[in-house]
């Protein structure tokens, strides 16, 4: 018997989602595989506390606790919880959103992560925090976000470059809004691919992807691409053609014809060297190049496809392939199949390392999770054991960071502890599309792992049976019994009572959030506007509306609003403040503008919602502040929702901040791109809100209504630090922001009878609280 900290085995952390009531999980007699090459370990029994395995050992050795849950594993195996690492899971209106099955089916066969390899961002950001909080059932996400392609792209999901320009700034932007890794596409120009490349380097972030049509693949392999997708530019290597090929036209029959194995062998000894790591989707190029030769018309799995693939997305591809692709003779493409097993096993054999990726769920017939079971068994086809294909999937030496450990890992394993190896792992691997792993995983410090570039796969496990595996959920502890939905109903352990679990609040999130979660605003751009009944704090939005923000500060300072009123109070509308005598002289450097929008280049950071709007293309948060967006003109500007402040104007359209106005109601956002909005209010909406009403025209107060006197509007910067209000803003580009989002547009509260599944820009909460070491 063994004692293992856990730092000191692999497998880990793969069941932290286990509940508070059955805390501790004992798994006996089972088969355990640890993906390294050494022979499966029968009859042990693995002891899981806390989502950590605190011990391991011969079954009749260990003892579990009396009080621990108890999983017979007679008969299965444990492993490793495998990655998929080429996906696009939601991918414009080719692949639309999906989270009901596209990320739990994945978790249903062992798939604990997934290398998504371009996509639509916010979704995938929103997916991904769900996960982290336990209230959406999929597997751990490392993110490409949009694809770096040519002008027109040919995909969804894809950022145009066409120059070297744009490649820096594409790469700049990817980097700045927190994806994981660039992915390359096919048309990229020369240049703007060397550029992204360098920019990549120079940011500190891992670049893979296609061999670009105007770049060598031995070029790719010494600029650093980490990774190369479905051996692309990898067979123009090989041939006695290569320069011809890279200038066009190409195809596959020529590389067939032209294919040289002494070229081969330079190019795939250059592939070890450089350890560029090799992704050749095998299942997705099977049914490429055959895919008027395979019957797919009884698949099983066709249940799991949601129809918006069946109706559309096939029928595409099939279209796009037998028009473009599949133009060579039926037995030229069967031949360049079997040369892509052959360059799967020579590559391995040469110490080339591997990742078992699919392409899902771009390709016809590929599904998540399902599919890399069958990439594995192609991998089995290609040459390489039973064990070498679980090392691809279940233990990664990813290419997210350090150097591979492929050639190294396989000059230590023995001829025969693989042998071995594949005979005990002969039964267990029989049939792909009948088994499947159920699988649990850690999901806090997902992102932290791929930045790290640590064993993507280390510290998960699946356990799993020949005939039938068991679909168990991965999320946090707290939520641990709806983590184990499936798997543990489909073993007899868990009943519906014991599926309960108790939503997440936004009060919940909050109180957990990491200080880095929250920003102090700045003094300089901070204003405090001074009532009879106490403090309103505005921030400014300096950087989306430069001009007005400089006016105001001139106006502050120049105590132009000091013994000004609130003028107007319209219900559901406006509180607005003006020198209505219009007597008062304005500073020198207070200029007239027009500031209904802001180049988006210069004007901030904009956190994009994937939730529809009627008013703009996009919607989300500019530096905090609610925006909409218009990804055609790359023009921003902010919206009127409730506690937001405009300056007010007549026509013509300019304005100076003079005149300000803060929204007290619904949101009137027909006014969006009209009024320059100049910020919000972060605290003390009561107190405006509150005011009685006009009762002249508009809201305007008349004669017997005595007006709301302002005593003072001051800068933060202005004010002594010690009368300042203490106030933290919770950042928008935050994991914990992203978190409330959810929460937000997932209600799970037992009072909710329909789940919305959606959120206006103008519900989204903003919150604001009291530095904490500055409370009472």
């Amino acid at each position: 018997m063994r004692r293992l900290s856990a730092a000191g085995f692999t497998l880990a952390s793969c069941f932290a989602a286990w509940s508070a009531s059955a805390a501790t999980l004992s798994i006996t007699h089972v088969s355990v595989v640890d993906a390294t090459g050494t022979p499966p370990q029968a009859d042990m029994t693995v002891v899981v506390t806390d989502g950590r395995i605190v011990e391991l050992g011969k079954s009749d050795a260990v003892h579990a606790p009396t009080d621990a849950k108890a999983v017979d594993g007679s008969g299965k195996y444990l492993i490793p919880g495998l990655w998929d690492m080429h996906v696009h899971e939601v991918f414009g209106d080719w692949l639309p959103r999906d989270e009901k099955v596209v990320p739990p089916l994945f978790v249903a066969n062992g798939v604990t992560g997934v290398r998504d390899m371009g996509g639509d961002l916010d979704v995938l950001k929103v997916w991904r925090a769900q996960i982290a909080a336990g209230r959406l059932l999929g597997p751990r996400m490392i993110i490409a976000g949009p694809m770096l392609d040519g002008p027109v792209p040919r995909f969804p999901s894809s950022a145009p470059v066409a120059n070297a320009a744009d490649g820096r700034r594409v790469v700049d932007d990817l980097k700045a809004q927190g994806v994981d890794f660039i992915k390359i596409q096919s048309l990229i120009p020369r240049d703007g691919y060397f550029a992204a490349a360098d920019e990549a380097r120079k940011l500190g972030i891992v670049f893979v992807g296609h061999v670009p049509d105007a770049v060598r693949a031995s070029e790719a392999s010494n600029a650093g691409q980490k990774s190369i997708e479905h051996f692309t530019g990898i067979f123009e290597g090989c041939s006695t053609i290569e320069d011809q090929l890279i200038k066009g036209p190409r195809g596959l029959g020529l590389n067939v014809k032209t294919y040289d194995p002494a070229r081969a062998k330079t190019l795939i000894a250059l592939m070890a060297k450089n350890q560029t790591w090799q992704v050749p989707t095998l299942v997705w190029e099977r049914g490429q190049w055959l895919v008027d030769d395979i019957d797919l018309s009884h698949d099983p799995l066709t249940k799991y496809a949601p129809r918006s693939w069946k109706d559309h997305t096939w029928p595409m591809f099939v279209s796009d392939i037998k028009k473009d692709m599949d133009t060579d003779p039926l037995p030229v493409r069967k031949k360049f199949v079997q040369m892509e097993l052959d360059m799967t096993l020579a590559m391995f054999r040469a110490g080339v390392p591997f990742m078992a990726g699919t392409d899902t769920a771009a390709g016809v017939h590929i599904f998540p999770g399902f599919s890399l079971h069958q990439e594995l068994v192609l991998f089995q086809q290609a040459g390489l054991t039973p064990a070498d294909g679980n090392a691809q999937s279940g233990q990664v030496h990813g290419p997210h960071g350090g150097p591979g450990h492929g050639r190294e890992r396989q000059a230590r394993r023995s001829r025969a502890a693989r042998r071995e190896s594949a005979r005990e792992h002969r039964q267990h691997a029989k049939d792909s599309r009948r088994r499947a792993c159920g699988a649990l995983f850690r999901s806090d410090g997902a992102r932290s792992d791929a930045a790290r570039g640590g064993e993507s796969c280390g510290g998960r496990a699946c356990a799993c049976s020949e005939a039938r595996g068991s679909a168990m959920r991965a999320g946090r502890p707290r939520a641990a019994v709806v983590a184990l939905t499936a798997g543990m109903m489909a073993l007899g352990l868990a009943s519906a009572p014991d599926l309960e679990a108790k939503p997440v609040t936004v009060a919940d999130l909050l109180a957990g959030s990491p200080a880095a979660d929250w920003r102090v605003p700045n003094p300089e751009d901070t204003l405090y506007l001074e009532l009879p009944r106490g403090r309103v704090v505005i921030e400014l939005a300096t950087r989306v509306v430069p001009q007005h923000a400089a006016n105001i500060k001139a106006l502050a300072r120049a105590r132009y609003f000091d013994g000004l009123a609130i003028i107007r109070v319209q219900d559901n509308y406006v509180v607005q403040w003006d020198d209505e005598s219009h007597r008062r002289p304005l500073p020198p450097s207070v200029r007239p503008s027009v500031e209904f929008t802001a180049d988006a280049s210069v004007a901030g950071r904009f956190e994009a919602l994937p939730d529809r709007d009627v008013y703009a293309k996009e919607v989300g948060f500019l530096d905090g502040f609610p925006a909409g967006r218009d990804p055609r003109t790359h023009m921003v500007w902010l919206a009127h929702c409730y506690g937001m402040v405009g300056a007010g104007r007549d026509d013509p359209a300019e304005s100076t901040g003079a005149e300000m106005y803060a929204v007290i109601g619904n949101a009137p956002r027909q006014l969006d791109r009209n009024v320059a909005l100049v910020g919000r209010v972060l605290k003390g909406m009561e107190l405006l809100s509150t005011l009685p009403r006009g009762s002249g025209e508009m809201g305007f107060y008349v004669a017997s209504e005595p007006p709301v006197p302002i005593s003072s509007i001051r800068l933060a910067s202005d004010v002594p630090e010690a009368e300042r209000t203490a106030i933290e803003v919770l950042r928008t580009d935050s994991a914990t922001f992203r978190s409330v989002l959810d929460q937000r547009r997932e209600r799970h509260e037992s009072w909710f009878k329909h789940n919305p599944g959606a959120i206006d820009l103008c519900n989204v909460p903003l919150p604001v609280r009291t530095i904490p070491s500055a409370s009472p």
